[in-house]
Formats: C-alpha cells, sequence, structure tokens
C-alpha cells in the first residue's frame, strides 16, 4: 500500500540499530553472510541446520545401481517461492515418460490442497503423498534414486528467499541418493550445491535444463555415485549436529561474554536473521 515504503525504511533502520548493537550476528546461508556484511558492515557467523549423522546414516543408500522405474521424490512443502518450478520438474517428467523412459515422481508434502491447486497429479508419472513422518524420513528418502530441491524464479517469493537455505538441503545430502537442484543461479542453495558440488544444479528456468539433467542422472551411475558421495562428505564436514552445537554454544558465550556495543544493556543479544521461506 501507499504506507509500504515508510514502513519498509522504518523496519530497515531499525534493524540496522539492532545489528550495530548486537554482540553477535548469525545468518542462515554463506551468501547471506556475504550480503549482509556488505549491507551492515558486521561479519556474520554461519549456520545451518544441522544433521543427526548416525541416525541418517543408518538407512543410507549405499549403492547407486538401478534396474526398473527411475524413482524422482520432492519432500517438503508445496505453494509459495515452490510451486512453479515444481509444475516445471513435473512437465519434465511427463515429457521424458513420453520419451519412453521409465521414471515416476513422487511427491510427500503437508501442503496437498496447495499441491491440488497447482493440479501437480495431471501430470503423467506424478503422484502426490502426504508428508512422510519424521522417524520415517531417513529410510523414506534412500530409497529414491533422485531426489529434487526446486525454487521459484521470479515472482516476490523468489526475491524473499534467494538468502534462505532450506533445512530439508542437509537431510539430503545425508542420504546417500543424489540432488538435483533447480533454482536461479544466485540462489544461497543453488551457490553452494555449486561450489561445494554436492548436487547437479539447472539455473536457468524451463524445462530444457531439467530434461538434459535427469536423462543424464537417470543413465550414469557413476555421476549418481560421485554426487552422493561428495554430498555425504560435505554433510559429515558442514553439518554434523555435534560439530555444529558445540560450535553454536561457543559462539553464544562469545556473545555472551563479549565487550558492550554502543554501552547499552542489549549488547549480549545475538541477531539471527532468516531472509527467506525455507
Amino acid at each position: 500500500g501507499l504506507l509500504a515504503p515508510r514502513f519498509r525504511a522504518e523496519t530497515d533502520r531499525s534493524f540496522r540499530a539492532i545489528v550495530a548493537r548486537a554482540s553477535g550476528t548469525l545468518a542462515i546461508s554463506q551468501r547471506m553472510a556475504q550480503v549482509y556484511e556488505a549491507r551492515y558492515g558486521r561479519r556474520w557467523e554461519v549456520f545451518h541446520n544441522p544433521v543427526d549423522i548416525p541416525r541418517w546414516a543408518r538407512a543410507r543408500r549405499t549403492s547407486w545401481s538401478q534396474s526398473g522405474t527411475f524413482k524422482i521424490v520432492y519432500a517438503g512443502r508445496v505453494g509459495l517461492g515452490i510451486g512453479p518450478s515444481l509444475v516445471d520438474v513435473c512437465r519434465a517428467v511427463q515429457t521424458l515418460r513420453q520419451r519412453d523412459l521409465d521414471l515416476t515422481l513422487e511427491i510427500f508434502t503437508p501442503s496437498e490442497p496447495a499441491a491440488r491447486a497447482y493440479a501437480l497429479t495431471s501430470f503423467d508419472g506424478v503422484a502426490v503423498h502426504s508428508a512422510i513422518p519424521d522417524d520415517d524420513m531417513p529410510a523414506a528418502l534412500a530409497r529414491a534414486d533422485l531426489l529434487v530441491l526446486p525454487y521459484d524464479f521470479a515472482g516476490k517469493a523468489a526475491a524473499f528467499a534467494c538468502l534462505s537455505y532450506p533445512t530439508k538441503a542437509p537431510a539430503y545430502m545425508a542420504t546417500g541418493v543424489p540432488t538435483l537442484v533447480y533454482a536461479p543461479e544466485e540462489h544461497a542453495l543453488a551457490l553452494d550445491a555449486r561450489d561445494r558440488g554436492w548436487a547437479w544444479v539447472v539455473d536457468k528456468p524451463g524445462t530444457e535444463g531439467l530434461l538434459v539433467a535427469i536423462e543424464r542422472l537417470a543413465g550414469d551411475e557413476d555421476l549418481r555415485r560421485s554426487l552422493a558421495q561428495r554430498a555425504i562428505a560435505t554433510c559429515e564436514r558442514e553439518h554434523d549436529a555435534r560439530v555444529v552445537r558445540e560450535r553454536f554454544r561457543d559462539d553464544l558465550e562469545r556473545a555472551a561474554y563479549a565487550a558492550p556495543r554502543n554501552g547499552t544493556a542489549t549488547d549480549t543479544a545475538v541477531t539471527s536473521s532468516v531472509d527467506g521461506v525455507g
């Protein structure tokens, strides 16, 4: 509305004041940390969602041979910032089935009404199911041949989410199943996946890149193994809950005992920014 620019300016001023006083600043992606350091003049520590490695390792996929139907899985919400890109994946699956590639896409989501609104099951080879219970998640994802992480390329939600890092990404890495990231090239997830090599990245909108990626991944066992093994190594190095908890505790201690900034009573606050929709 008419007052939106004023409210945005006031929010920005307030947030800058909080950042200036905070003893510690936390971000949820490397991209967010870089952008915020340039914007606010403070260094930001990065913390992603941690993973209980032993729990996921028990169900982890250890063979990447494949016979029969190639099973693609998406597990997560459907809607703001994700819906249109997921439709692109559905359309790519349908096209590849028309080319006689034996594959399916299974969508497990708590957002079944949204999935119906996007008519995802109208695409050949696509099925929508209720969300996987948390206890069953490691084994259920490990039964897939390919996991997909789609994020939209246009609209306010896409702009809002570009610095975000989805909580499901480290869990995907831990499964031993290769991952396909479909997201804008400037999205924090696409940047991280490309830099660390833990997923195949399609960073241009439309089905053309998806068709190439899915067909290649379905037919190349060595590629699937390579991506999965790099993802496991990345997860164990960057997202092990035991290591992340210890580092987080250390950062909170440093913030709690840091010298006051600007001499105010709020100086031991830790500012954490979540600039996205997960």
